[in-house]
């Protein structure tokens, strides 16, 4: 039995081939197995807002789900609200969307990046707001695409406060399979435990095209705490969005969506 000690979050990631995977089997499994007791025992529900919500034997922990085409994570905590979010790293217009969607700083820090390493950080800065939305419960509402995060962050599983923000979260950029992007926001310090099983490479390490002031291509690490079973792999179909998916607000994530692909994913 592995247990969720007092800082930190524990991230697992699952492949996934269904159209649409359903997040509480696995948050079930994960909180279960965390906390050593039958999985009946651990009761998903979900606030008005959607957030993922744990009671029955899970009532003191929280949890957060996200998932892509052929990815899924679930992050349970202890010490407060978390949020997880995976994007597949893909080529679209990084600085013009950046330009429009993020704060003025972030805009001009992606667009100078080399063209081809823009994308994986304006994904690095999307998926710590989707995080920070999903641990705030409300998305990306409410002025979201622009709420501060961590700009140029280095990869890693130390959560970091945001400099400059109101909102009291940490943030961390932890490894994650090659060409997916993972970013979890949780309150308070700690760091990211992430496990799966066959899950290996990550598109960022430290002194990747991603990090602050790096160069050269991406890197790759492993995860090597890997204690579920393994997930179902197989051809993927469409899952709906190549491009970015809903938050919170469905409005605000459709309009950036409109800029990437017509298709559409469930979160």
């Amino acid at each position: 039995m592995r247990t969720v000690d007092g800082g930190a979050v524990v991230v697992r990631l699952v492949r996934t081939a269904e159209r649409h995977p359903a997040g509480a089997p696995l948050l079930r499994a994960l909180a279960a197995g965390l906390l050593g007791v039958p999985e009946p025992e651990v009761l998903v529900g979900r606030e008005p807002s959607g957030r993922p919500r744990l009671g029955g034997a899970a009532g003191g922990l929280r949890a957060s789900v996200s998932h892509v085409r052929g990815l899924t994570a679930v992050a349970v905590s202890r010490v407060g609200e978390v949020g997880v979010d995976v994007e597949r790293l893909r080529p679209l217009p990084a600085a013009a969307l950046a330009r429009r969607w993020f704060t003025g700083a972030e805009g001009r820090w992606v667009a100078a990046r080399p063209q081809e390493e823009q994308p994986a950080a304006f994904l690095g800065l999307w998926t710590q707001k989707e995080a920070v939305g999903k641990a705030l419960g409300t998305g990306l509402a409410d002025g979201g695409m622009r709420r501060p995060v961590r700009l140029g962050a280095l990869p890693g599983t130390v959560l970091l406060p945001v400099p400059a923000a109101d909102h009291g979260l940490c943030t961390a950029l932890p490894g994650a399979p090659e060409g997916f992007v993972l970013a979890v926001a949780a309150e308070g310090p700690g760091r990211v435990v992430v496990e799966g099983e066959g899950i290996e490479g990550s598109a960022y390490t430290e002194g990747s095209a991603y990090a602050e002031g790096g160069t050269g291509p991406a890197g790759t690490t492993r995860i090597t705490d890997h204690t579920g079973p393994a997930a179902p792999t197989g051809p993927m179909g469409p899952t709906g969005p190549a491009g970015l998916g809903r938050t919170g607000d469905r409005r605000v994530g459709n309009q950036v969506i409109a800029h990437l692909t017509p298709e559409r994913r469930r979160r």
